[in-house]
Parts: structure tokens; sequence; C-alpha cells
């Protein structure tokens, strides 16, 4: 790669750029874009000695050391940092600054998925940036540093998300290329405990810098329950270091552990009222306030609400006139890039779509990694600014760079013919499927649908073949826990021995319940309605019939109107055999308010057998009339059901009350 590297991120020109120029960030940038490493090894190196003389923070040591260097997550950018690395080769900061740089891309490969969310994929990525950052932190621990505190505090962060001894799936899908295999294939020393062990590198870094607060807490969130830990272990962990800090940053450290317990209680259980409690107990060991200038503090208020915000156009809108009070001039002299963020996606999310723009370009510029897709749909078609043109550099960017959002947004723009993209379905499947193993199911599972399509375009484009379209489906149900695919697979299951295909597909009752259960237990809706057909079908016994009854009332109150539809006229029809003629009546109104011609059929259904079993009933020639109605408005089950009607009803009576309904 030439030392000129220009990705479109560092080119974008924004209405900031006299300032953004300006920021000594923006200059290391620019050295190492231009391959001028001495120079940025210098500027490095001196900020280094202001921390281990003392005239630094380790605070503000720690964002100016790899500000502006290791974001966003582009693996083009590997190759200038070794290219740095050889120019210095007795250089801490930059074997550093590297191995910031490969965690950065271990974290963007990982994503926000845990557990068996993890795709085989991520996996190889997780091991391949793990084993550089690690091999990076022991060489530039080899080199004489004064307080090589980021090598210590890194290691600990390293080892909360990986260990160096992933195993690889032996048949993972999608398959991984011969590349990727080729990581496994290369041999890496044996970890001794004592290496993999964080309370080690804690000590080591202590030995080094033993005032550091970052330490510490690095290693208190290993101890969190998300991670494994516990409150107990936390709390331990904070009172054994208290006797060896000053009141300052004892009290900051318990504040840390307070809110870390918060967040666990507001994010994983759901208990907002404890985590409030837990923010009022760390406000009082020490105030947010304190930490930082007024400017910041706001700045603070400001992503704070945003984190709570989501989408909800008021609380945004809330969140917006929190930071309105800080001009944008201060925002770019203290060079936060967030702040430009956060108020770039609030504009754009409360519906100012042309305001937001020279934020997001500016975070983007500030090397802010998040804000790239937000830039991407700033010029999607159903945008105020849409143009076609941007929106495909961007994405041939965020594909150049390897990203799972550029891979998904490329294969959704092919798969339906959005942003000025021509639709190609074929073309959309591989990266689909590089989308898919990057994490990303929803369209990998829409398209394995495709293969189930005898007479559909899409099947006869992707060659009918349901054995690969089940495959898919099991592997986004299983591997990514995606509740569609658990939806689609069960549903497949149970009902593909009615469909042409039926010798190419497994029927498996059993399974395809399991996997609609994971379904409604997950929330998804369609679920609920597959479920309680597979119950009211026989597919699965259930002992209590009103368990149908609340998975269809749960489509009716959830549902759009399709699954509405469905689940009232199969409600109904249960409801008929338990002559339960009230809730019959009940889903027949609700099919008739959607305009559903089954419940004209679910009428006629209670008059029938309402009527008892007196074939010259009034009702029944009453029903007669109104499945007849349902067969003319367009019911499928109408025909058939109104061939039994008239072959129970008498023909005299029947020819009756034709003369009477026609004046005859």
């Amino acid at each position: 790669m030439p030392a000129a590297f220009r990705p479109l991120w560092a080119s974008v020109a924004t209405p900031f750029d006299s300032i953004l120029t300006q920021s000594p960030v923006h200059q290391r940038r620019q050295f190492l874009l231009e391959g001028r490493y001495p120079e940025l090894d210098a500027q490095l190196q001196a900020i280094h000695q202001q921390f281990a003389s003392g005239a630094l923070s380790e605070g503000d040591y720690a964002g100016d050391l790899t500000a502006g260097l290791i974001g966003p997550d582009d693996p083009r950018m590997e190759p200038l940092l070794l290219a740095w690395i050889s120019t210095c080769p007795q250089s801490y900061v930059a074997r550093q600054v590297y191995a910031h740089f490969c965690h950065a891309m271990l974290y963007a490969y990982r994503g926000e998925s845990t557990g068996n969310t993890i795709t085989p994929f991520r996996e190889v990525k997780m091991y391949e940036w793990g084993w550089k950052c690690f091999d990076a932190i022991q060489q530039a621990l080899a080199l004489p540093a004064a307080k090589p505190l980021m090598s210590y505090d890194l290691m600990i962060e390293l080892l909360r998300v990986w260990n160096g001894s992933l195993e690889l799936d032996e048949a993972p899908f999608p398959p991984l290329s011969a590349a990727e295999q080729a990581i496994y294939a290369n041999p890496r020393p044996e970890l001794t405990p004592e290496q993999l062990d964080p309370a080690r590198w804690l000590e080591l870094g202590l030995a080094a810098v033993p005032d550091s607060l970052i330490l510490r807490d690095s290693y208190l969130y290993q101890l969190t329950p998300q991670w494994g830990g516990s409150e107990e272990a936390m709390r331990a962990f904070v009172a054994e270091q208290l006797p060896r800090l000053d009141s300052t940053r004892g009290a900051k450290l318990q504040a840390l552990m307070l809110r870390k317990l918060a967040f666990h209680q507001e994010v994983f259980l759901e208990d907002e009222a404890g985590a409030d409690r837990l923010k009022a107990e760390a406000d009082t060991v020490f105030p947010q306030t304190a930490e930082s200038d007024p400017i910041d503090a706001r700045l603070r208020r400001f992503t704070d609400a945003m984190d709570v915000a989501g989408r909800d156009p008021e609380k945004n809108a809330a969140a917006l006139s929190m930071i309105r009070d800080v001009e944008d001039r201060e925002i770019l002299a203290h060079n936060d890039a967030e702040a430009l963020y956060y108020k770039g996606k609030a504009l754009c999310t409360i519906g100012q779509v042309v305001e937001s723009e020279p934020y997001l370009l500016a975070a983007v510029r500030m090397h802010w990694g998040n804000a790239l897709g937000n830039i991407l749909w700033l010029y999607c078609s159903e945008s105020p600014l849409a143009d076609p043109q941007r929106y495909r550099q961007w994405l041939d960017e965020l594909v150049a760079m390897d990203s799972s959002e550029g891979y998904l947004a490329l294969a959704t723009s092919l798969y339906f013919g959005y942003n000025g993209i021509a639709q190609d379905i074929r073309a959309s499947e591989q990266p689909a499927i590089e989308a898919a193993k990057r994490g990303a199911a929803r369209l990998m599972a829409n398209i394995a649908q495709h293969y189930f399509m005898d007479e559909d375009n899409c099947g006869i484009v992707l060659g009918t073949d349901p054995r690969l379209g089940v495959r898919w489906l099991h592997w986004c149900a299983a591997q990514m826990e995606y509740p569609f695919a658990q939806t689609q697979l069960g549903r497949h299951l149970i009902y593909a021995k009615d469909q042409s295909y039926a010798e190419r597909f497994p029927h498996d009752p059993e399974a395809g319940v399991k996997w609609l259960q994971e379904a409604v237990d997950q929330g998804d809706i369609s679920a609920h309605y597959w479920l309680a057909r597979a119950y009211q079908d026989g597919y699965a016994r259930i002992e209590n019939q009103h368990e149908i009854i609340e998975l269809y009332e749960a489509v009716l109150e959830y549902g759009d109107a399709r699954q509405q539809s469905l689940a009232a006229f199969y409600a109904g029809k249960l409801a008929v055999e338990h002559k339960d003629f009230e809730a019959v009546s009940r889903y027949a109104g609700i099919l008739k308010q959607l305009d559903d011609p089954d419940g004209w059929y679910l009428d006629a259904e209670v008059l029938w057998h309402a009527s008892g079993d007196d074939p010259k009933a009034p009702q029944k020639q009453q029903a007669i009339r109104i499945m007849e109605e349902a067969l003319q408005r367009g019911s499928g089950e109408a025909e058939e059901r109104l061939q039994h009607y008239r072959s129970v009803v008498p023909q005299g009576g029947l020819l009756k009350s034709f003369k009477k309904l026609f004046g005859g």
C-alpha cells in the first residue's frame, strides 16, 4: 500500500475544516496517512514523556496516545502502522498504538453480539487480531519505556474478550474461505495460566504505575456480573484497593464500581429503579460534574441522554436541547468527535436530516467510526439528501473496510433494488453471506426462503434447493438465535410435507415445535401464530387448549393485519370445535372489521352449529345463505363447507329459502 493512502472517510470536506485541520490530532493522522513516520513518532514520544514526568494525567495520556490513529476500524490502515514500526523499530509508542489498533479491530469483528452469536468467521478474526494485539503488547513491553501504563491496561482489556484458544467449528456455515481456515493452521505458542491471568497483569502494571486508576478500573470491569463476576467480587476488590489510593482516587473508584453495577441493573436486569439508586449513590460518593470542566459536563449529559433516548423523537429532541448551549467551536476545540456524532444523530432522528449532515461528516473526518453507517443512510433513497452516486461511494467505502454494515447494505440494495442500484437477487447472495458471516442474519434468512420456491422468479434465479434453504435457516436459527429464522425453520419442518418439495425436505414436527417455541420465547409474533396452528393441527400435544387461544390473542394484539386475520380465523375455528359461539362471534367481528370474508364464514358456522342436529332448522338455511356470501366475497374454505351444508339440508327446504330470498 502506498504511503499516501487517502480513504474516503479521511478526504471528506466539512464546513468545520478550518478548525479541524488545526487540530494536533488531525496533524498526527496526516503524518500517518502520508508516511511521515519520524514526525509522527516524535509527537507521540513527547506525549509519552509528558505522562512519564507527571506533566500529563493518565486520563489525558490515554486519550492522546491513540487519538485519530486507530479509528475508524479500517483494516487498510494496518500496513501504514507496520511501516511506522519498521521505520522506528525502537519506538514504544509505535508498537503500543499498533496494539490498540489490533484490539479495535478485534472488537469490530466481535461486534455487539455475545455468546453463541459469535459466528465462526468472527471467531477466526478475533483469533487473528487477538494474537496480533498480544504480540504487539509483548513487543512494546520488551522496549525500554518509563511507565508503560497503556500496555498493561490493554492486556487486561484484551484478556476479557479473547483467551488465545478459540475453537473453530469443524463445519461452520457459511463456509470459511481457505485463507480464513489457514489462520488456524498458523502454530502459536502455548500460553501459561499466568499469561492469561488479568490479575497478574494488574499486579505488573501497578508495580510500574502504582497510583493508576485506569488499571484498577479495567480490572474492575472484569469482575462485573455480565462478564461472569459478581457484585460481591467487585466490592471486595474496591475494599482491597482503597488503602492504596488517596481519598480522591478512592472515591472515584467506588463511584466507577457503582455506575458499572447500575449499568448491569438497567441493561441486563431491566431494573431501572435499582439502577437509579446506584447512580444516586455514585453521585454522592463522587459527583460526575467534579470530574471535568462545565463544557465536558454538558457534553456528557447530552451523550447520556442519547443513550436513553434511542429512537424516541421526543426524547431525542430533549437530548438535543441539552447540547444546544454548547457552541460548535467549543466542541471542536475539545476535539470531541463523539459529541458531533451524537448531535448529528439526534438531528437525523428527529427528522432534521439536512441539518445533521455537517455534524456527521465532521465526526467521520475526526475518525469517529460509528458515524459511517449514518453517513451511508444520509444519501439513501428515502432521505431528503438522496444521492445515488454518493450513496454508492460510501457503500463501496464500507465494503472496502470489510464492514458488516457495508455488506448488509449492499446485499439489501441488490436484493430489493434500492438506492439507485438495480435489483439483482443472484448478485445479492454473496454479500448476504459475507454480512451473515459477520453477524447479520436477517437477509440470509430472507434469501433462504427463496430456495423453497418452485414458481417464483426468485426460486428460478437461485435454484430450488430446499435442503440448502433449511441449512441456511438452521444456521441462522441455531448459531445466530435469530427468531425470524427459528419461526421459518419450525414452520417448514412441520408443514413442508404439504408442499411440492416434500420429498427433498425433512419432516420433523417435534423439532419444528421446538424452534417455534424458541421464537415465541423471543417474542416473534409470527411464531405465536404458527405454534398455535401446530398445536391445533395436532403436531404436538398440549394439555390446556386455552394456551392455543392465548397464542392467537397475542397475534391479535401485536400482529399486522394479515397476521390478525389468520389468528382470528383459526381461533374462531377452534372456538367452533368447543361450541363457544360467543367467542366465534367475536372473532367473526374482528375479521369483518379487517374486511376479511372469513368473518362471514364464521358467522355461518355459528348459526349452523347453534341450530343443533335438525337439518330443517331455519338457522341452517340462514347459514347456507351467509356461507354463500362468504364464498362470493372470496373465503378460501367456504366452497367445501357450503357443499357439506347442502348435503345435509333437504333440497326442498333449500329451494323454499331461495324463493324467499329472491322473491320467486
